[in-house]
């Protein structure tokens, strides 16, 4: 079948992105083949149960393009000063903002910069996870434009937290950004990061990221995740996770701002002694829809997972919480816990929380 004739059988929404990815991917087997898998399925819908409650319509009503780079930024975010920075504009990683160490044990670089210095190194960080992934996850590879990976060497502990600051420029309107973010911790590291997304004014934009996270054997990652977008924007948001023996992951994750709001948090444990920990707080009012998915595999004996959700809604407001642990046969002796409490403020809000043991 000719592009043309296999354009005329897509939505308008995947003809859209098949244009975005068209002018402005760097070409690659991995992108094509994740666009092509995108346009099979196109977005997602309430027909797919991990989606039954949240309804895209509104994003993908709109048109949105990719930013440029260096567009002005008039209000740098505020970083402690014993931290690291590295601030996005407009989805691109800029150098002159950022603040970033100097050391071998810490190599922290920008997907764009790696496309131009080992293309194949960026193929390797857009290809983990990618065959367990959904729509959104395929999306993010064929169109990421920047992101950054981040390896910590074995035997590091890295004192001072790092901040990944994405932001829109002060004109951005209908802009998209497909953000990757890779972090590595070698065996015994330890490691505290920080993503903020944050929005002002009133125009309409759509965050579309996804995080992987590789913890060697022993590795501590301390992980938070802040969503504070404007009320008219779309952020949407994966983290993929993989521990190895005796690893833990911490992760904080605070939903305030944004139109709609979606996070998809999925965990393996694939080592012994493993420890995983997701505590989360989201808060929604106006017409605000948040939505969080949580999947924890314990694939191994002698692990532990601890889910802790907080949902308060107000207004119109809706939130939605699924969190499930699937026990797999040879994993004895799993220790998994889940707490999910909710506050209605007003009767016309709404929280649907589900929580789901396989």
């Amino acid at each position: 079948m000719s592009a043309k004739a296999q354009a005329n059988l897509e939505s308008p929404s995947v003809v859209h992105m098949r244009t975005a990815f068209e002018q402005a991917t760097a070409r690659s087997t991995v992108r094509q083949t994740a666009f092509d898998a995108f346009a099979k399925v196109g977005f997602p819908t309430p027909r797919d149960e991990h989606w039954k409650y949240t309804n895209l319509r509104r994003l993908e009503s709109r048109q949105f393009v990719i930013g440029s780079q260096n567009v002005p930024l008039t209000n740098k975010p505020e970083t402690p000063s014993n931290a690291y920075q590295a601030v996005f504009v407009d989805g691109f990683f800029r150098s002159e903002l950022s603040t970033l160490p100097n050391s071998k044990e810490l190599r922290i670089i920008s997907i764009a910069a790696l496309q131009e210095s080992a293309p194949e190194q960026v193929i390797e960080a857009l290809s983990i996870g990618l065959n367990n992934s959904g729509s959104m996850q395929y999306l993010n590879t064929a169109l990421t434009q920047d992101g950054i990976v981040i390896e910590v060497a074995a035997n590091t502990a890295v004192q001072q937290p790092l901040f990944l600051n994405f932001m829109w420029s002060n004109s951005a309107n209908n802009l998209m950004a497909h953000p990757r973010i890779s972090i590595k911790a070698g065996s015994h590291s330890k490691l505290t990061v920080i993503q903020q997304y944050l929005g002002t004014g009133a125009h309409s934009n759509f965050n579309n990221s996804v995080t992987t996270i590789q913890l060697a054997e022993s590795a501590h990652l301390e992980h938070g995740l802040i969503q504070s977008e404007n009320n008219q924007s779309f952020n949407l948001h994966i983290i993929q996770a993989e521990l190895s023996a005796q690893a833990t992951l911490k992760n904080h994750h605070f939903n305030f701002g944004g139109a709609l709001a979606r996070t998809d948090i999925n965990v393996l444990l694939n080592g012994r002694e493993t420890n995983v920990v997701l505590n989360g707080l989201q808060f929604a009012s106006g017409n605000q829809h948040h939505d969080t998915h949580l999947r924890i595999e314990h694939c191994t004996p002698h692990t532990c997972s601890h889910q802790d959700y907080r949902g308060i809604a107000d207004q119109r407001g809706r939130i939605v919480f699924n969190g499930k642990v699937k026990v797999h046969e040879q994993a004895a002796k799993t220790d998994a816990q889940q707490s999910s409490r909710n506050l209605l403020l007003s009767s016309t809000a709404e929280i649907d929380s589900k929580p789901e043991l396989e």
